[in-house]
């Protein structure tokens, strides 16, 4: 109940800086939403004409609404603007406007990036870097909220931002004024709501009488409307391409209408059902509206009432105020102008409300900045890394040239993805970029949070290869200086490929290379080839090869050369031939070896030579054989050998000589036949001795003629003739 004292003012406002009766309130109008600021507005008169608006603007100043024996309804907050207007004899005409100190944050305009945090630390860091104390706002939030991995701030106030972020999880604010201080209040249900200061229920009185002390609702309107019943929602993850980020939701089953979106910025399931539902209580919410009128000063956007005394008996309930529009007048107490008496304050306001077992969601009326085309940016590294930071998926972080903090080596930025001209699983086309690389990037659906790089580009710092002096070469270089260069020069075409270090190609299967004219290959070192099959080369004319030190050939098999026409081999030192067993040789014509020093033939088992005409060895010098076996030596025709001095035969143990007809033994000095012991001469029918004229034959029938000049026999024992008949002269 009001009880007031007749001409007494009702309505004060306190500068933190002034007097408490330096100003006079004469009227005032004031407005209030669920998640915007308040602002009230008022008339003022002093005595004083020459209030200093520096010590009053931006200070600290309280609204103060007297209620008779109650405790006074106060307001806080902060002056955003003050006039000095028109004079009378006795006042001066002033007017203020009282803001919240959230107000504040609606001067600073800027851009910014945020990293790994939720809702609530997003807005308390905006808030207490706008200078807002612990104390001036809390947080009653139900539900838990996902921590976002890159959020920003992108030309736009800070209360726009914290407002839109807010509103996209339907979290809603309302100011809850105490004794010294308004506190911005940050919740996401109706439950934590508080009731205003009255116990009773606040009476529906159409026919209120001006005068009356009772403060009450006077009039009441309900506004039902159909709003969209089904909701939908749906998103993409780039990490978890395959899943499905669909979710739904309806609150009235009997309600029409579907609301799909796409791109509301979820991670997974879990936050599309949260966001879905959210957005389908939204619309909700302002199904049905009461607008009412009255003059309870307790009404304030935010805060709980109970209806009492309507004659429609389920409106009799408690509901949310969501709206309050209050104004009041007391310049009449003043008798500011002549011939006015004075007379009681006023005081009315209109309201909007819900049915406080509705849920309720704030509409999303703060404007969502949008990149629609494109930026550059540069990508960061780690501390004192050559190239920019890359992850396992490919991804690059960068600084955006709006962002004012000074985080580095990769802290500035989530990880975003590199558009290329090709990729896949396992597979694509990926050039490392270094740091300080300048890059282009845009943002899906525009949308601020969502960064996804386009490529790079040149700037002084980051030439391109390809310039004006080399306007017809596309050039790829990396920055370890590998090159593929594709010179489009008319005549000189040409494709120049450069590696700094080495090269290396693996080809699963085939490879095919064709070259119309000549090739060539230089190697300043090594070459290794190893081929694991056959290995074919054909060579339509000449072949030369040059070895300036050794040469190995290793053949595991068999190693075949044919040669059409002639065949030269000029080694300048020595030649070892191995070969582990046999070795055939066959020339259809001749053949001729020619050694200028000595040469070695060595045979780990036998050798044979077969020459199908004549064979001719010539020995500058001497020439030795050495068989470790035996040694057969066999002649189709004639054998002969023939020595210039001597010539000796030996044998180990026997040595036999046999001639299929006649065998003949000459010596042009003496001849001698010599035994170690026995010796036998076996003639078939007819052997004979001669010496000059004497001659000694034996006869195969026995008979043995002795004929020479003189015939002497001389024994030193006796001397035995023995026969059928022994004949003498």
């Amino acid at each position: 109940m009001l009880h007031y004292k007749s001409n007494q003012p009702l309505y004060k406002l306190h500068f933190s800086e002034l007097d408490d009766n330096a100003v006079k309130v004469l009227s005032f109008e004031g407005e209030e939403s669920i998640s915007r600021l308040f602002e009230y507005r008022f008339d003022l008169i002093s005595s004083d004409p020459e209030l200093d608006a520096k010590s009053i603007l931006n200070k600290k100043a309280t609204f103060e609404i007297t209620r008779g024996e109650d405790e006074p309804l106060k307001i806080h907050g902060i002056i955003s603007r003050f006039e000095q207007r028109g004079r009378t004899p006795d006042y001066v005409s002033y007017y203020a406007v009282l803001v919240p100190k959230l107000w504040r944050l609606t001067l600073n305009f800027s851009s910014n990036v945020f990293q790994k945090m939720d809702i609530e630390q997003l807005v308390s860091t905006v808030l207490k870097e706008a200078g807002l104390a612990s104390s001036d706002f809390e947080f009653q939030l139900n539900e838990s909220y996902p921590k976002l991995d890159y959020c920003v701030q992108y030309r736009e106030t800070d209360f726009n931002f914290i407002n839109r972020r807010l509103e996209h999880y339907g979290i809603f604010y309302y100011f809850d004024h105490r004794e010294d201080n308004e506190v911005l209040v940050i919740t996401d249900s109706t439950d934590n709501l508080k009731a205003v200061a009255q116990e009773e229920d606040i009476f529906y009185n159409p026919n209120r009488d001006p005068l009356s002390t009772s403060e009450t609702v006077t009039e009441l309107v309900c506004q039902e409307k159909v709003v969209t019943g089904k909701f939908k929602l749906k998103d993409y993850n780039y990490e978890h391409p395959t899943a499905d980020l669909s979710a739904d939701n309806q609150i009235d089953s009997e309600a029409p209408g579907l609301f799909y979106d796409y791109g509301d910025h979820f991670k997974d399931k879990s936050e599309g059902n949260m966001l879905v539902k959210v957005r389908n209580e939204e619309a909700y919410s302002a199904s049905k509206v009461f607008r009412g009128r009255g003059d309870c000063r307790l009404f304030h956007a935010g805060f709980k009432y109970k209806l009492g005394k309507h004659y429609r008996e389920d409106w009799n309930s408690e509901f949310v105020l969501t709206r309050v529009r209050a104004r009041g007048s007391q310049g009449a107490m003043f008798a500011i102008f002549a011939g006015v008496s004075k007379n009681v304050p006023t005081y009315e306001n209109v309201f909007e409300s819900i049915p406080a077992d509705m849920p309720y969601r704030p509409p999303r009326l703060t404007p969502i900045p949008r990149i629609p085309g494109i930026m550059t940016a540069r990508l960061e590294s780690g501390a004192g890394d050559e190239y920019a930071f890359i992850d396992d998926h490919g991804r690059y972080r960068m600084k955006v040239p709006f962002d004012l903090t000074d985080k580095t080596n990769g802290e500035a930025s989530r990880t975003i993805r590199l558009s290329q001209p090709y990729s896949g699983p396992g597979y694509g086309f990926h050039f490392p970029n270094h740091a300080d690389t300048e890059i282009v990037w845009a943002c899906v659906d525009g949308n601020v949070d969502r960064p996804i790089g386009l490529g790079t580009v040149p700037n002084p710092n980051n030439t391109s290869p390809s310039t004006g002096n080399n306007k017809a070469q596309s050039v790829i270089r990396t920055a370890g200086q590998n090159e593929l260069t594709l010179d489009d020069t008319t005549g000189s075409e040409n494709i120049y490929l450069h590696g700094t270090k080495d090269w290396t190609i693996d080809i699963v299967n085939d490879k095919n290379q064709r070259i119309g004219n000549n090739e060539s290959t230089n190697i300043g070192n090594n070459q290794t080839l190893s081929v694991g099959a056959n290995r074919d080369k054909t060579v339509g004319a000449s072949q030369t090869e040059s070895v300036s030190a050794n040469k190995t050939i290793t053949v595991g098999g068999n190693h075949s050369e044919t040669i059409t026409g002639n065949m030269t081999q000029n080694v300048g030192a020595n030649k070892n031939e191995n070969i582990a067993i046999v070795k055939s040789l066959a020339i259809g014509a001749a053949y001729q070896v020619s050694v200028g020093a000595a040469m070695n033939e060595t045979v780990g088992a036998a050798k044979a030579e077969e020459i199908g005409a004549a064979k001719s060895v010539n020995v500058g010098a001497n020439s030795s054989e050495n068989v470790g076996a035996n040694k057969s030596v066999s002649a189709a025709g004639n054998i002969s050998e023939s020595a210039g001095k001597d010539f000796s035969m030996q044998a180990g143990k026997d040595l036999s000589a046999n001639a299929g007809k006649k065998m003949s033994l000459s010596s042009g000095d003496d001849f001698a036949i010599s035994g170690g012991k026995k010796g036998v001469i076996t003639i078939k029918d007819e052997l004979t001795i001669k010496v000059g004229k004497a001659t000694i034959t034996l006869k195969k029938n026995g008979d043995i003629s002795i004929n020479g000049k003189k015939i002497n026999i001389k024994g030193s024992g006796d001397i035995v003739i023995k026969g059928k008949k022994v004949l003498q002269n």
